[in-house]
């Protein structure tokens, strides 16, 4: 396992900005701190052709919910003055963060055995994976609650041996959870007991709704329980989930 960092400046001699697991793991204080960071959101939307007046028809499309998604593409971390340090001791807890699970995820019921098996044995689905670990990126008042989507390091700096000593980190995260101090960002929550409606497509698990909606998997239960389903492993295609707000 790499070296945890432990500064509490930058080299700037600034507050870092972190990054850390929620359910436990490395945390990586920045070296520097990034000179920006990019939030972003895409819509989903049905074109439904073109009126008389010229204009495209659209119609926003429920069936699935993009989170924010936060980039920081320039992340530096670099060891010259401390003699004989490679720089991977520090990149290494990056990518340990990234590839780490959710520790705390438990997989939905498994669906009712359909029968017909020879003696009887139970059908089963694909074995369920865990999701990747929640992690926090927080500098100053900011806080982004994601997973890592994707990570990227660019060793550009190497001594006369090879010991790298610099690199540039770029950083992908998919965001879980909102911010409470944010406003909701389903435009028809308003004083509704419910968010949305989500019309079940085929193939779609309860577990696959729960983490589109919610960015966790494992809040399944609480559209079940909403819904009142009595086999929630079993939705037919076609049919209307309430999605309350959570």
């Amino acid at each position: 396992m790499g070296i945890t960092l432990t500064k509490t400046l930058t080299r700037g001699g600034l507050v870092p900005a972190t990054i850390s697991p929620v359910t436990g793991g490395p945390t990586v204080s920045c070296m520097f701190n990034p000179s920006k960071y990019t939030l972003s959101v895409t819509n989903n939307f049905r074109v439904k052709g073109m009126g008389s007046n010229g204009n495209y028809n659209m119609e926003s499309d429920e069936s699935s919910l993009n989170p924010r998604e936060l980039t920081l593409s320039e992340l530096w971390f670099d060891t010259p003055d401390e003699k004989g340090k490679d720089v991977c001791e520090v990149t290494n807890d990056l990518m340990i963060i990234a590839q780490l699970k959710d520790t705390s995820w438990t997989p939905p019921p498994p669906p009712p055995s359909q029968g017909g098996g020879a003696g009887g044995a139970e059908s089963s689905g694909p074995e369920l994976k865990p999701p990747p670990a929640k992690v926090i990126f927080q500098w100053g008042a900011f806080k982004f609650q994601g997973v890592i989507k994707s990570l990227s390091i660019d060793y550009v700096l190497f001594k006369k041996d090879g010991t790298p000593i610099r690199a540039k980190a770029n950083l992908k995260l998919t965001e879980y959870k909102q911010d409470a101090s944010l406003p909701n960002q389903n435009p028809t929550s308003g004083g509704s007991p419910r968010d949305r409606i989500w019309r079940v497509k085929e193939g779609e698990r309860i577990d696959y709704i729960a983490a589109q909606v919610y960015g966790d998997a494992t809040r399944w239960h609480v559209i079940a329980e909403y819904n009142d389903l009595t086999n929630p492993q079993a939705l037919r295609s076609g049919v209307d989930l309430a999605i309350p707000a959570f």
